[in-house]
C-alpha cells in the first residue's frame, strides 16, 4: 500500500524546507511516523553502526529505504524529483544486486524478508518488457530467489512478452524447470 507521499510533498512544513537537508529530514520524519520499525531495520541494514549525513545519501539508499518502508515506484520517483538530489545513475541491475546482497547479508525476520522480496520482485517486474540486459547474471540470481514466490509465478505466467526480453527469458526458465522436474519451481517450496 502506497505511503501517500503526495500529501507529504504538499505539506507546508515540507514546502518551507528549501534545502536538501531540510527536505530529507522531513521525509525521514514522515517515514518514521508511517512505520518506524521498518525504517530502523533498513537503516541498520544499510549503514550498520555508522551515521549518515542526509546530503551524502546515494540513490540506492534513498530508493531502498523508500521501497522497504512501502513507497510505490511512482512515489519513489516523486521523491527523487522533489528532493532535487543528484541521485546516482544506478541501473536497476545495480539496485537488484544490492538488494540481493542485503538478503544474503543477515538472517532477516519473515516480515523484513518479505519486504525485501517485494522490492526485488518490483524491480524485476519493472524490467520485464526491456531487452535482456548485459547484466543478465544479476537477474538470473534474482530469479532464483523469486521462483519460490507463487504470486510472482502466477503473475508472470499470465503475461505475454516479446522475444529477447527479460520477461520472455523468465517464462522460458519456468517452462524449462517444469520440463526438467515435472513441476513448478514453487511446488516443492
Amino acid at each position: 500500500m502506497p505511503l501517500d507521499i503526495d500529501s507529504w510533498l504538499g505539506d507546508p512544513e515540507y514546502r518551507a524546507a528549501l534545502t536538501l537537508t531540510g527536505r530529507s529530514a522531513f521525509i525521514f520524519k514522515k517515514l518514521a511516523q508511517a512505520d518506524g520499525s521498518k525504517l530502523r531495520a533498513i537503516i541498520v541494514a544499510l549503514w550498520r553502526d555508522k551515521t549518515k549525513d542526509l546530503m551524502e545519501m546515494t540513490a540506492f539508499e534513498w530508493e531502498t529505504i523508500l521501497r522497504f518502508v512501502g513507497a510505490s515506484q511512482r512515489e519513489i520517483e516523486d521523491v527523487r524529483k522533489q528532493i532535487g538530489t543528484a541521485w546516482g545513475a544506478y541501473s536497476h541491475a545495480e539496485v537488484v544486486a544490492r538488494t540481493l546482497a542485503l538478503l544474503d547479508s543477515r538472517d532477516w525476520g519473515p516480515i523484513d524478508h518479505r519486504h525485501l522480496m517485494n522490492a526485488l520482485s518490483g524491480y524485476f517486474v519493472m524490467n520485464m518488457t526491456k531487452p535482456l540486459p548485459d547484466t543478465f547474471g544479476v537477474w538470473q540470481r534474482a530469479f532464483r530467489r523469486l521462483e519460490t514466490d507463487r504470486t510472482f509465478l502466477e503473475w508472470i505466467e499470465g503475461q505475454e512478452y516479446a522475444d529477447g526480453t527479460l520477461g520472455a527469458w523468465t517464462q522460458q526458465a519456468l517452462q524449462g524447470e517444469r520440463t526438467r522436474s515435472g513441476r513448478r519451481p514453487s511446488d516443492g517450496a
